[in-house]
C-alpha cells in the first residue's frame, strides 16, 4: 500500500513538475526576448500595457512557475516521509 501512494503521488506530480519546469523555462527566455507581446484572453490593452511595463507579468509567471515546482516536490517528500522511505 505504501509503495503504490508513492507511485500516484509520482504520477501526479510528476506532469505539475514537468509544467512548473517549462513555465520556469518559458517565462525566463520570454523576459530576455521583451515579455508578452498580446495580452490574455478578456484583459483590456490599457491593463496589458501597465502590466507589461511594470513588469508584473513575470513575477506572476515565476511565482506560478515556482509553486508548480515546489508544491508537488513537497507532497513526494512528505509522502517519502511518512511511508518511511
Amino acid at each position: 500500500m505504501k509503495t503504490a501512494l508513492r507511485i500516484v503521488t509520482w504520477l501526479i506530480g510528476a506532469p505539475v513538475i514537468l509544467f512548473g519546469g517549462l513555465l520556469l523555462a518559458t517565462t525566463v527566455i520570454g523576459y530576455f526576448l521583451g515579455g508578452p507581446r498580446e495580452p490574455p484572453a478578456g484583459m483590456p490593452w490599457e491593463e496589458f500595457k501597465a502590466w507589461t511595463d511594470s513588469g508584473r507579468w513575470f513575477w506572476e509567471s515565476l511565482l506560478q512557475a515556482v509553486a508548480c515546482l515546489a508544491i508537488p516536490l513537497l507532497a513526494i517528500w512528505g509522502v517519502n516521509r511518512w511511508t518511511g522511505k
